[in-house]
């Protein structure tokens, strides 16, 4: 009684006493601690390169498999929308593993799982193979979000925490390139910190840790709304949509690596001016252009429908590229990063698995359907739907998101909490 709780802080500078938060003298860290944790971010994000290969060799693999396999849509679905499920459940169980075993051993699990689950669809014979190798691999995608993630924002420093976090997510988009490279090039060929039960025990009685929790997942359901996700695996089928005015895929390989280079190029670009712009800025213009691309597709294709045009066709090709580059310069990379800080010290590993858990689900249930709305209400009024659902997210982006650029983890927690949440943003450094 009449003692005051001390927190260690996450990041240096500032520490919480009673409520306080209090500005403690912050010492240069010498060059070789940053260029040590430099390396580090960046081999724990080759995991993202696994990832970006996963994620993307099926935009070219799927076709073939499809054709092998005499795949029906809902068969060819499944094989995309499989490695989702597993992500969901990938993603909750790996913040919990991360947070019960550590982060260097969950991330090891993670690259067993990718080995495991390359394995599998490597030899796959079969339509069930393959499903369960796809279902493998979505575990260990689902895993290496929360777990790599937190490992880099919790060791970054406040100024380079964007930057860092966000090398994840170039080298996802490295290996979606390398992916789709790759595949031309064969073309022809036949051939931890708190405990488990503590952080569980705060999410039940903590109304703010709830709070934060609640807001990220929201942010993930978010970025589900924008059907970006599905945009990309369904690249070849969109773009052989707009040549022929129908949706069966083979489009040309020339065209989906355009697809690669506008996603590493919208990283790229975000890597670069997220800790100058701010996160917010980058959301608000990313999600803006990508609902006026889902508008300009609805309007292509309602044209396409009725004439023939190869304006309309190129208007369209061009137009997926700057969806795909807007989605890199936002939410591909911005989630990673905004949900890693607003996200409170004690939960954060499990936080960012339900986050992730959710971003997958959406995800899964977006690729499993979206063919069929294709089908079912033609692709103009689909794309329309998309318009307002990207609306829809930007509206949440606009009013709600706040800005944490620059701020420590206990400056964004002072964000959440109703004491002081009149202090203006900028007086809170």
């Amino acid at each position: 009684m009449g003692q005051h709780r001390v927190m260690a802080p996450q990041s240096a500078g500032y520490a919480v006493v009673g409520g306080v938060a209090l500005q403690l003298k912050q010492r240069d860290q010498p060059r070789s601690f940053c260029g040590a944790q430099a390396w580090i971010c960046g081999l724990s994000a080759l995991s993202g390169f696994v990832f970006g290969y996963d994620l993307c060799v099926m935009v070219v693999a799927l076709p073939l498999i499809e054709q092998d396999f005499v795949l029906s849509t809902t068969a060819a679905q499944s094989i995309v929308s499989t490695l989702m499920f597993g992500a969901v459940i990938g993603s909750i169980v790996g913040g919990v593993v991360a947070d019960w075993i550590g982060r260097k051993p969950a991330n090891l699990i993670t690259t067993a799982l990718f080995l495991a689950g390359s394995l599998f669809m490597t030899f796959a014979g079969s339509l069930r193979t393959m499903l369960v190798g796809r279902f493998v691999a979505g575990l260990a995608v689902g895993s290496s979000g929360p777990c790599v993630s937190t490992y880099v924002a919790e060791i970054a420093q406040p100024k380079t925490r964007g930057a860092l976090v966000t090398i994840n997510e170039v080298m996802v988009c490295f290996g979606c390139l390398v992916s789709v490279v790759v595949s031309y090039s064969l073309q022809d060929s036949e051939t931890f910190h708190e405990s488990f039960f503590h952080a569980m025990s705060e999410l039940v009685t903590d109304d703010l840790t709830r709070k934060r929790v609640l807001f990220c997942v929201t942010i993930a359901f978010c970025h589900v709304l924008t059907a970006a996700n599905a945009m990309l695996y369904y690249s070849s089928y969109i773009l052989e949509a707009l040549q022929t005015g129908n949706t069966h895929p083979v489009s040309s390989l020339s065209k989906e690596i355009w697809v690669g280079i506008a996603k590493l190029a919208g990283v790229c670009s975000a890597i670069a001016v997220v800790d100058r712009v701010g996160r917010r800025p980058l959301l608000i213009i990313g999600t803006s252009t990508m609902l006026i691309c889902h508008f300009i597709f609805a309007v292509c294709f309602w044209t396409l429908s009725s004439t023939h045009s190869e304006m309309v066709q190129t208007l369209g090709e061009w137009n997926l590229y700057t969806f795909i580059f807007a989605w890199n310069l936002s939410w591909a990379p911005l989630m990673w990063v905004v949900c890693s800080e607003l996200l409170p010290d004690e939960f954060r590993s499990i936080g960012m698995g339900l986050t992730f858990g959710m971003f997958w689900l959406g995800s899964a249930l977006v690729n499993q359907t979206l063919l069929s709305v294709f089908h079912a209400f033609g692709a103009g009024n689909a794309f329309l739907l998309y318009t307002t659902l990207t609306a829809a997210s930007l509206c949440f982006v606009y009013f709600k998101v706040p800005e944490t650029t620059g701020l420590t983890f206990e400056q964004i927690a002072m964000l959440f909490n109703e004491q002081v949440a009149h202090v203006p943003l900028g007086n809170a450094v």
